[in-house]
Parts: structure tokens; sequence; C-alpha cells
């Protein structure tokens, strides 16, 4: 993939994660005064500076053409700078993020441990985690951004041990008597405990004693 690609192409539905990797991309440009506006074009009686800059601004907005939908280019086109196409994508596509919040948090809620493994099982919930955490930090505009993020990890954390299989009940009671609960250290604990199981499980060994299933430890 080329360093001027971007692995989120922009349509209605996913603004955040586009707009993060597109600002990542021209912040490492260094083109990001371009993008929001703040890079003032000189004046036109400074011929090099001014060329440099309309330079860089026709490779900024072909890097914005280059990332998004076929469907949204035609819209882009009588946009005379990148800042102004910026404002147009933002002010058209990041409303349109509530359709998507919308299916993240359907997902979140179908989300169960399952036949997955605890470390399958955080990834997927994780994945989902950043995305909403990008559809909300692009919505938000005020601030107590901070406190909303902190207790939205907790409520995260609790549904992440409730949907746990049953096997991790005494483990799941043990670490909600914990303070500070945070998800990496619950994680730790939780494949150290998975790790117990299997283990535990590999060695039972399971006998016939007079027409009755017996299972024992193996020595």
């Amino acid at each position: 993939m080329s360093s001027d690609q971007i692995t989120a192409r922009l349509n209605s539905k996913n603004y955040a994660i586009w707009e993060f990797q597109f600002c990542t991309l021209i912040e490492g440009k260094g083109f990001l005064g371009w993008l929001d506006g703040t890079a003032a074009r000189p004046a036109a009686t400074d011929e090099e500076a001014h060329k440099q800059w309309v330079l860089t601004d026709a490779k900024v907005r072909m890097l914005l053409l280059n990332s998004v939908d076929p469907s949204i280019i035609l819209g882009l086109r009588m946009l005379p700078t990148a800042a102004a196409m910026w404002k147009y994508l933002a002010d058209t596509y990041k409303t349109a993020g509530a359709s998507r919040q919308y299916e993240v948090e359907v997902e979140l809620a179908a989300l169960f441990q399952g036949s997955l493994d605890v470390t399958s099982y955080y990834n997927a919930a994780r994945n989902l985690w950043t995305e909403q955490d990008m559809i909300i930090a692009s919505l938000l505009t005020t601030a107590g951004t901070q406190e909303v993020k902190a207790e939205r990890e907790k409520i995260r954390l609790m549904q992440f041990l409730m949907r746990l299989n049953p096997e991790f009940e005494t483990i799941r009671a043990s670490l909600l008597n914990r303070e500070n609960l945070r998800i990496e250290g619950v994680l730790g604990a939780l494949i150290q405990e998975e790790t117990r199981l299997r283990t535990q499980a590999a060695y039972l060994v399971c006998i016939g004693f007079g027409g009755y299933g017996v299972c024992r430890e193996a020595s």
C-alpha cells in the first residue's frame, strides 16, 4: 500500500474512522494547516511562497479525492481549497455517523464470548469500543469528555464481564471486588484463569468404575 493511501475510504457511515486515518496521514506529511485552514494563503505578490502554498493545497486536495468514495467526488468539484473540501465533508458526513453508531451499539449488544477464547472475545469488543470512541469524539465539542470516557469505560467493563462464559463466574466475582478496576488488569487475570482451566481439563481423566462414570485428576 502506498504511503499516500489509507484503508478507510469515506462513505456515508464511516466518517469517524476515515477522519482519524486521514488526519494522521496529513499530519505526518506536515500538511495539517492546509486541511484546517490555519496555513494562510500568502499574498500573490510573494510569488514563490504563493506558488508553494498552491502546490501543497493541490496535493492535499488530491489526497482527499483519493480517500473518498467515487460517489462523493462530484460534490467536491467546485470547492477551491482543501480546507473548503474538508469543511464540506465534515458538515455533510459527521452527523451521518449516527447510523453507524447505532450499528456499533447493536453489534456490542449481540457480542458474547460463546466459542471465542478470552483474547479473541476481548479483541472483538475492543475493535467496536475503538470505533465507538471515534464516533463519539467526532460528535462531542463540549468540555467534560474525560469524565464521559471514564464512565463509559466502566460500563463497558461491566458488560464485558457479564458476557463471559459461566466457567469464569469465580474469577468474575473476585474481579468485581477489586478497587480501581481497569480492562488491562482484568484481561490479564482472565487469560490466566483461562489457561488454568484448560490445563485442569487436560489432566482430567474419565474412567469407568462400577458402572458409574468417575472423573479424577490424573497424577
